[in-house]
């Protein structure tokens, strides 16, 4: 019986094509993505983020940065998706090559709220990602300060922003949420995450630093004034002699009181039985 030659062609079964990530030769499609990368620019940053005062780039900016340079060069891209039993959003970019060669990556996170615009606002951010990662295109929006700094720097600074929050750094993240009056989804948002827990040192200084902007650019009212004179204001309103409509517009003129201040006036019950004495007034409460 003759023995099979040391070149023998093998065929992948489904199994071994499922778990491997390029065809095994990818000469071919090397070549095209040369070609291809040589015609992409960078993807504008087409959105702006009100409430950071910054833009960024969108899932349709880098795939307009892409397609083209993409099928000039005879290579198609596709993005499947899929939810994990632990809800966590899959995305699979392959690119095909006419020729039959093909690449892929895999990316996935967990969405900040198991609803459908939490999965729908993951899935955008690992489609975005993933397609400019693949292709090897820059955001607009990347920072490509550090560049400039020194590598051994840059080594220190890169391990130091990777390491994860302390307990005293997620309340503080938080807090400042509250005082900007922000949206946690929006905040997160900006630095590319959809949870706290995937927060880091870097992004945690990057969101932090932006929303401390925001709250000087939009003049918001000091959050530990409001817990100071909260108590007068309290008084007031549940006596009748103000209204939390009537608190809001005075402070308004020393600065723009948050939804959840607000919030907590307008929660505020107004009593049965009337004020001992209704003239009597804190005159500076609302000061």
């Amino acid at each position: 019986m003759s023995q099979p030659s040391a070149d023998t062609t093998i065929i992948p079964t489904p199994v071994d094509t499922a778990e491997r990530m390029q065809s095994y030769s990818i000469g071919k499609i090397a070549e095209a993505m040369s070609k291809a990368q040589g015609e992409m620019m960078y993807a504008d940053a087409d959105r702006r983020n009100e409430y950071f005062n910054a833009s960024y780039a969108t899932l349709n900016s880098v795939i307009m940065a892409v397609k083209t340079p993409l099928a000039n060069a005879g290579i198609a891209f596709f993005q499947t998706t899929e939810l994990s039993n632990d809800n966590t959003v899959i995305c699979t970019t392959t690119l095909a090559h006419k020729s039959g060669e093909w690449i892929k990556s895999m990316l996935g996170m967990k969405p900040a709220k198991n609803d459908p615009q939490g999965i729908g606002s993951a899935l955008s951010y690992i489609r975005r990602y993933s397609l400019a990662a693949i292709t090897g295109i820059a955001q607009a929006d990347d920072d490509a300060e550090s560049a400039t700094v020194r590598p051994s720097a840059r080594l220190e600074m890169e391990k130091a922003n990777a390491e994860p929050l302390s307990p005293a750094q997620v309340t503080a993240f938080k807090n400042l949420i509250s005082k900007s009056d922000s949206e946690e989804t929006d905040v997160l948002e900006f630095v590319g995450v959809t949870t706290i827990e995937e927060l880091n040192v870097g992004k945690f200084n990057t969101a932090c630093d932006t929303m401390r902007r925001k709250i000087k650019e939009n003049n918001i009212y000091p959050q530990k004034k409001f817990d100071e004179l909260f108590p007068t204001w309290m008084k007031l309103i549940a006596t009748g002699q103000k209204t939390a409509d009537d608190v809001i517009a005075t402070c308004s003129t020393k600065g723009q009181l948050t939804t959840a201040m607000q919030n907590k006036l307008k929660m505020i019950k107004l009593d049965a039985e009337p004020a001992d004495n209704p003239n009597q007034a804190s005159k500076g409460a609302a000061e």
